[in-house]
C-alpha cells in the first residue's frame, strides 16, 4: 500500500498555484486506482495525523477488523432521518398510505418510550422492559417487533447499521386472548341494521353481503359494478384493496336490485358510489342503538363496522360454502385467519350438527315405543316394525331368533304402516337385550 500526502496544485493564469490545503492519496494492495482525500488543513502535522487515521481505518477495514465507513457513520445518524429514508422507499414500492402511517407511528412509538435517538442507542434490553410494561394483546406487541425488524433490517441492508440490534428478540408464542374482540351479527340483526340506518342501508347491505372492507367500499365508483346480464358483480380495483390485488366478487340479485334502483341517472361511471365521507364510529354506533343491537355483548365482544366482514365470513361458514371459495371471497392467504379470526363460533349450527348424528346406544327400555306414549301417540303396545338400516332383519326372523316385536323396536324415527304415526323404532340384531 502506498499513501502520501500533498498540496493539490493548478494552473491559474498561465501560473502554477498551490492549494493552501492538504489532500492525501493512498492505493491499496492489489487496487488498481488511487483514492484521493481531502484533509481539508493547511498544517502539515494535523494533515499527516488525520490521513494517518483514514489509512489505518482503510487497512482495518480491509482486513474485516472494523465495519465499513458508511455502517460507522450511520450508528451515528438520527433515527427519524433513517425512518423517513425508510418509508420513502416503501412508498415507492406501492405501499399505501395507511400502512405507512401505521408502521411510522408503531417505530416512533418504541423510539420515545425506549430513548432510542441513533441505532447505537437500540439495546434488545431496552425493547423487553417496554414490552413487560405494555397491557396490548400478544398480535399487538408482536406487530410492534415485526415493524422495527424490518425497519431494522433495511438499516443493515442499507449499510446504515453493521447488524439488527433486535434480531435476538423473539415474538410471543403464547397467544392471549385479544384485549378488543368482535362479534358476527345474526340474520336479524343484520336486518334490523338494514331497515334502521336511513341512508346507509346500503352501505351496511354491501358490507354484509360482500364482506368489502370500509376503505374499498368508500372508494367504489359505478363502474365497478356489473348489475346487467345474468350475473352480478363487483370489481374492488388493485389500488383500493390491501394486498394491492384486483378483485372480482359475486352479488346476490337482490342486492344488485338495490344498487339499480340507487343508481343515479344519468350516470357518471367515474362517480362515487357513496358521495359523501362514510360513517364514523359515533354515527355507526347510533345506527346499531337504534335498530336495537347491544355493542358490546353478555361475553365482552363488541359489534363495529369491521363486524360487518365478520358477519359476511360467520354466514358463508353456517351456509356450508367449503372453507377453499370462503378463502377466495375473503381475500385472505391464511386458512386460520378466515376460520379462527373472521367466523363466528357461536353462530355455527352446533346444535343441528349434534343431533344429526347417528344414535350410538340402543334406548334403555323405559324409552321403547310402549313406554314412550308421546313418540307412539295411536296405536297398539306393539306395532308393526318399519325396518330402517340395510343390516335389519325382518321381524319374522327376529322373533324366530327369540326376539319379541318390542325387544328389537326402540331407536330412530320411522313409520309406523299400522296407524300411519311416527314412532322411533330400530331393529338391532347384534345387541340382545336382557329384560325382566
Amino acid at each position: 500500500m502506498t499513501s502520501f500526502i500533498f498540496k493539490p496544485k493548478r494552473r491559474l493564469e498561465g501560473k502554477v498555484v498551490a492549494s493552501r490545503f492538504y489532500s492525501g492519496r493512498y492505493r491499496l494492495t492489489g487496487a488498481s486506482a488511487s483514492v484521493t482525500v481531502a484533509l481539508k488543513t493547511s498544517d502539515k502535522q494535523v494533515a499527516q495525523s488525520k490521513f494517518a487515521k483514514i489509512v489505518s481505518d482503510v487497512e482495518r477495514e480491509q482486513a474485516g477488523l472494523i465495519a465499513p465507513k458508511s455502517i460507522r457513520e450511520g450508528l451515528d445518524k438520527g433515527l427519524d432521518s433513517l425512518l423517513t429514508k425508510y418509508t420513502a422507499e416503501l412508498e415507492g414500492l406501492g405501499r399505501n398510505q395507511k400502512y405507512l402511517k401505521g408502521l411510522t407511528n408503531q417505530i416512533q412509538t418504541l423510539c420515545r418510550a425506549c430513548g432510542w435517538k441513533t441505532p447505537k442507542d437500540i439495546k434488545p434490553d431496552n425493547f423487553r422492559e417496554w414490552r413487560d410494561r405494555q397491557q396490548h394483546s400478544s398480535k399487538t406487541l408482536n406487530e410492534y417487533l415485526t415493524s422495527v425488524h424490518a425497519f431494522l433490517n433495511w438499516c443493515h441492508e442499507s449499510e446504515n447499521i453493521p447488524r439488527n440490534p433486535l434480531s435476538s428478540v423473539s415474538r410471543i408464542k403464547k397467544a392471549t386472548e385479544s384485549a378488543y374482540q368482535r362479534r358476527s351479527l345474526t340474520d336479524a340483526e343484520c336486518s334490523l341494521l338494514i331497515e334502521h340506518a336511513g341512508e346507509w342501508s346500503l352501505l351496511y347491505r354491501l358490507a354484509i353481503e360482500t364482506g368489502l372492507r370500509r376503505g374499498e367500499l368508500e372508494k367504489l365508483e359505478w363502474r365497478d359494478f356489473t348489475l346487467e346480464g345474468a350475473h352480478f358483480f363487483v370489481k374492488a380495483r388493485a389500488a383500493t384493496t390491501k394486498n394491492g390485488k384486483e378483485a372480482v366478487l359475486p352479488l346476490a340479485p337482490g342486492l344488485a336490485a338495490a344498487l339499480r334502483l340507487a343508481r343515479p341517472l344519468p350516470c357518471e361511471p367515474k362517480g362515487r358510489v357513496f358521495a359523501s365521507k362514510l360513517p364514523r364510529m359515533e354515527r355507526v354506533s347510533q345506527d346499531f342503538t337504534k335498530a336495537g343491537i347491544p355493542r358490546i355483548d353478555a361475553s365482552g365482544r363488541n359489534a363495529d363496522f369491521h363486524s360487518l366482514r365478520h358477519t359476511f365470513c360467520t354466514r358463508l361458514a353456517v351456509s356450508g360454502v367449503p372453507l377453499q371459495v370462503a378463502m377466495a371471497l375473503m381475500r385472505h392467504s391464511d386458512p386460520k385467519l378466515t376460520t379462527k379470526v373472521y367466523t363466528d363460533a357461536g353462530l355455527l349450527p352446533t346444535a343441528g350438527a349434534i343431533l344429526g348424528l347417528p344414535d350410538l346406544v340402543p334406548f334403555p327400555k323405559h324409552d321403547t315405543p310402549e313406554n314412550t306414549p308421546d313418540l307412539v301417540p295411536t296405536g297398539p303396545a306393539q306395532s308393526a316394525v318399519v325396518l330402517s338400516s340395510q343390516n335389519s332383519e325382518p321381524a319374522e326372523v327376529l322373533e324366530s331368533k327369540g326376539f319379541s316385536p318390542s325387544e328389537s323396536a326402540y331407536g330412530i324415527p320411522s313409520l309406523d304402516k299400522a296407524n300411519g304415526a311416527r314412532c322411533r323404532v330400530r331393529t338391532c340384531d347384534f345387541i340382545r337385550p336382557v329384560w325382566n
